[in-house]
């Protein structure tokens, strides 16, 4: 399903996705940081699955081709346990309650599961991404011929069907390319 958004759209996920990665590790150190330093505990830390950066964005999502991916709504799931065992320790914490090594191993575990879970995310989105030619974004030739596959499978299978394709040549287009096609190397 993801490989029916655009290029546009796949490069602002990536991005976002980078940046909620990114508050999360941070959010998650220092909830170790916290514990094994003996700090007192910030408001930021102990906090609903759906109030953190990532939450907020998760259910922003409204686009189908991304809330009805089966990764995307794993990382749901991961980001919920994630944060109810990070809760718990720091609940335990703030009370000044040992927390079990099982139950510490636990949230490791929850831990490495989100941030698996997204990281297989982000490169699902990244490799779909790559699929399209930075200066067009159109599908790329890779892309073309799984789509002409795609497209060939279906025609085998609907003899009575009829098909056309269409192919187009710009004389020059080397011109063109070497022209425009290195503009995001000289932005800064």
């Amino acid at each position: 399903m993801l490989s029916q958004l655009n290029h546009n759209e796949l490069h602002s996920i990536s991005k976002q996705l980078d940046g909620m990665l990114l508050k999360h590790v941070n959010w998650v150190t220092l909830l170790h940081k916290t514990i094994v330093c003996n700090l007192p505990p910030s408001d930021s830390l102990a906090m609903h699955h759906k109030d953190c950066d990532f939450g907020k964005w998760y259910y922003s999502m409204t686009h189908p081709m991304i809330i009805e991916n089966p990764d995307f709504m794993q990382l749901e799931i991961m980001h919920k346990i994630l944060h109810t065992k990070a809760n718990s320790i720091l609940d335990k914490y703030i009370n000044n309650v040992s927390t079990t090594e099982n139950e510490y191993d636990l949230f490791l575990d929850s831990e490495k599961e989100f941030f698996n879970t997204l990281n297989n995310f982000i490169d699902n989105v990244l490799a779909i991404q790559s699929q399209f030619d930075n200066l067009t974004n159109i599908p790329n030739r890779n892309l073309v011929n799984t789509m002409l596959d795609k497209e060939y499978n279906k025609f085998t299978r609907n003899e009575n069907d009829e098909y056309y394709i269409a192919f187009a040549d710009i004389d020059y287009f080397k011109h063109v390319n070497d022209t425009y096609g290195n503009l995001e190397k000289h932005e800064t």
